[in-house]
């Protein structure tokens, strides 16, 4: 990603507002995933954490193997899980909380999903929120962005009740955007 786009994007990174239990995302694992259904090792990835990882701490208190990660300035080995680390590991749902909203460019979005396609097996759900504010890219709408979605999985679908923009995507196609074009 280029610089300025990991700048913009890493300045975006809130320690106030609907962060923590207030999140909707990490609310929508808690509801769907109640922890005491699940097996020992249900793990889950907060991709773009930010700097403090909040969502993820919140996660934890409830009692959910929840891994931080996070890109740029914002990354510290303290807090956030590496890409080392993560080769070989499974998760079973990547949250995707306040982050599309914040890249300023296709490319920066192109990239971030490709990366996020990366760390998902054909099982992990992935949960993406897309809030109308802030909005960093104004080329990206909500329809581009579902285009941009099923191309890379099979199953997408929106949240119909809290209409938020949010996203729930499982089972990866075998394509990916790469150098101009879907390969």
């Amino acid at each position: 990603m280029k610089q300025e786009d990991m700048e913009i994007a890493n300045k975006t990174a809130r320690s106030l507002g609907a962060v923590g239990k207030n999140a909707l995302v990490p609310q929508i694992i808690r509801a769907k995933y109640p922890i005491d259904q699940q097996s020992s090792d249900f793990t889950v990835l907060d991709f773009g954490s930010g700097p403090n990882a909040r969502h993820t701490k919140e996660l934890r208190k409830y009692g959910y193997i929840c891994h931080a990660y996070e890109m740029g300035a914002n990354y510290s080995s303290k807090v956030h899980i590496s890409d080392d680390l993560m080769r070989g590991m499974h998760f079973d749902v990547i949250m995707v909380s306040n982050v599309i909203n914040t890249l300023s460019s296709l490319d920066a979005v192109f990239e971030t999903l490709n990366k996020i396609y990366s760390l998902a097996s054909e099982y992990t759900e992935i949960i993406l929120n897309y809030p109308k504010s802030p909005r960093k890219c104004d080329l990206l709408c909500e329809d581009f962005l579902s285009v941009l979605l099923r191309n890379r999985f099979k199953n997408i679908n929106t949240d119909s009740l809290t209409k938020k923009g949010v996203y729930y995507c499982t089972q990866k196609q075998a394509r990916i955007f790469q150098d101009g074009e879907y390969k």
